[in-house]
């Protein structure tokens, strides 16, 4: 057993766990300012809230190991109903802690790979009507 696996990072929450940490490092190298990390509303929760340049993002994190089926499916994961909830979530988040509104809403699907860094594939439009969970 590695080190990844003794820590739990190679199960499902240790893996989501993986990609919000990378997530939020590149959000805070590129100047953002981390709000808040899985942030509960209701019965949603918003795996990471940043703001930059006066916007308030919400991202949803999707994370897989690309040795496995699920990185194959890290865009079907993109439930719109749960994107719907993330968003009311993080609406009312934002507000009840004076953030700007409204807030944009922000999908980074992570794949890591055996060696090296994780892939990051950005999924900006999840306001397009496919992911607008109405």
């Amino acid at each position: 057993m590695d080190d990844d696996d003794a820590m739990g990072s190679r199960t499902p929450s240790g893996i989501g766990r993986r990609g919000e940490d990378a997530i939020a490092a590149i959000a805070t190298a590129r100047g953002a300012e981390i709000v808040g990390r899985n942030l509960r509303s209701g019965h949603a929760e918003v795996d990471l809230m940043i703001l930059s340049r006066g916007v308030t993002w919400a991202i949803e994190v999707k994370s897989a190991q690309a040795d496995s089926m699920a990185a194959d499916t890290l865009h079907q994961r993109l439930d719109p109903r749960q994107l719907g909830r993330v968003r009311r979530a993080a609406e009312t988040i934002a507000r009840l802690r004076g953030l700007p509104t409204p807030v944009r809403l922000l999908a980074a699907l992570v794949t890591f790979p055996s060696h090296g860094d994780p892939a990051v594939d950005w999924v900006e439009d999840l306001d397009d009507a496919r992911y607008s969970g109405k």
